[in-house]
């Protein structure tokens, strides 16, 4: 009996190719639920997984194929990352509203346009501050000449 988790799967995988019986229990189940208890141990926790399977009524969960997991894991991995390109993407928008320019001309963010707008942008505001600094700079040593 191994408990739901993200190990889970891989758990399953290797004693089930030894083979043994493997059964993965729902954690989300309502007789998992503890109730006014003390406290809440990994021994505990061993201890009512023992005991909901020597009764018979362990909740268990269905195990998907490794194939299909790992198509999963690929799946939530992608929405990370679109996720953090969307963020990004946000970051950039803010960047722009911060010096008075409330969109990206020319472009909703999508499409290959995008990136020149924002290219394009960055160079400006880069060379805006750098000549901001180098004028800072050369006025200091100047003055101290």
């Amino acid at each position: 009996v191994v408990e739901a988790c993200a190990n889970a799967g891989w758990v399953h995988d290797l004693a089930a190719a030894a083979g043994h019986v493997v059964r993965v229990a729902n954690t989300a189940a309502e007789s998992w639920k503890f109730q006014h208890l003390k406290r809440k141990t990994d021994r505990d926790d061993a201890k009512r997984l023992a005991e909901l399977e020597a009764i018979g009524q362990l909740p268990t969960v269905a195990l998907p194929d490794p194939a299909t997991r790992q198509r999963r894991m690929l799946i939530a991995y992608r929405q990370e990352l679109v996720g953090r390109r969307v963020a990004c993407q946000n970051r950039i928008r803010a960047l722009f509203a911060g010096q008075g320019l409330g969109y990206i001309p020319g472009s909703y963010m999508t499409g290959d346009i995008k990136w020149f707008w924002i290219g394009s942008g960055m160079v400006i505001v880069g060379l805006s501050l750098g000549a901001g600094a180098w004028r800072a700079g050369r006025g200091r040593s100047q003055s101290s000449v």
